[in-house]
């Protein structure tokens, strides 16, 4: 008869798996995945990153953020004149070239859309994801509150003195990014947790 801590170490696991694997169907479900490619790339000039505690985010496995946390929009341009940086976070099932985003800076934009714009340019050195090769950035930070799971993109409007100069985001897709629950990242630390506890145990219990 197997022991009552077998029986709940065999379901705990179990459930953490089954539950983790749903969530990760429904993730990659939505756009992306590990295989999806779409995390790197720039135009010519200019970059745009998502960037969360240091990381740049992609589709790739590995290269995904996690929910409930902020992601900044970084951006870089060749430009030592830009004063003006616009970045659209969009969801992943608007096409990135379904717009013409430096025309919806003003606004109204399309659901599900949210825009954030800096003025305020920065050095690019030590920037991740390449761009630090750019002569002109900027950041803006969206809050966690404005992802859930999915795909998103990042697409950068830079401006000097309202006139556009460049954009990034569109033709090659560089902002393209995943986000995933911190649950599914943490179970499979919990799933091993469990199993070396329960092998623990039974080498206890033969050696009684």
């Amino acid at each position: 008869m197997r022991s009552i801590p077998y029986v709940i170490a065999v379901l705990t696991v179990a459930g953490v798996l089954v539950f983790g694997a749903v969530f990760t169907a429904e993730v990659y479900a939505q756009g992306g995945g590990q295989g999806g490619g779409q995390g790197g790339g720039s135009t010519v000039n200019a970059k745009v990153r998502a960037i969360q505690n240091g990381n740049v985010l992609g589709t790739d496995a590995g290269e995904e953020g996690v929910v409930g946390q902020d992601i900044d929009c970084v951006g870089g341009v060749d430009s030592t004149t830009a004063n003006d940086f616009h970045c659209f976070l969009v969801p992943g099932d608007v096409p990135p070239g379904q717009y013409n985003w430096p025309s919806l800076i003003n606004g109204p934009l399309p659901p599900g859309v949210k825009l954030l714009s800096s003025t305020d340019p920065m050095p690019c050195t030590g920037l991740p994801g390449g761009l630090a090769n750019n002569d002109t950035c900027f950041s803006v930070t969206f809050p966690a509150s404005d992802f859930s799971v999915g795909e998103w993109h990042f697409i950068a409007v830079f401006t000097e003195d309202g006139q556009v100069i460049d954009l990034a985001g569109i033709d090659y897709r560089v902002n393209s990014f995943m986000v995933v629950p911190e649950f599914f990242i943490g179970s499979i630390g919990l799933a091993g947790s469990l199993l070396g506890t329960f092998y623990l145990y039974k080498r206890s219990t033969k050696a009684k």
